[in-house]
């Protein structure tokens, strides 16, 4: 898209407005309504993409996650359980 805009900006314009009409049309599928929606936003933003791109882990960086995860569920262990309230003390309010 950024390559395409910096080539021909007129020919991407066209391009862009004859989407518009298909972005409202009822025959398309809502998949493929928002996947154009998307285009849309893409390019009101630069080109550049909500998220980064995800490609696969290193060794190392599935390692650290282990290790967070471990840390993690040995905190919440470590961790006193809340005290249970009696289905009997349930709605009193003591007092009177």
């Amino acid at each position: 898209g950024k390559q395409l805009e910096a080539q021909d900006k007129e020919v991407l314009d066209e391009c862009f407005a004859s989407l518009e009409p298909l972005r409202e049309s009822a025959a398309l599928s809502s998949r493929y309504k928002f996947m154009l929606m998307d285009l849309v936003d893409l390019r009101r933003g630069g080109w550049v993409p909500r998220r980064e791109a995800n490609g696969p882990k290193t060794l190392d960086e599935v390692h650290k996650e282990v290790d967070k995860e471990k840390r993690y569920t040995e905190k919440k262990k470590e961790k006193p359980a809340p005290a249970k309230v009696k289905k009997e003390d349930k709605g009193k309010r003591g007092g009177r």
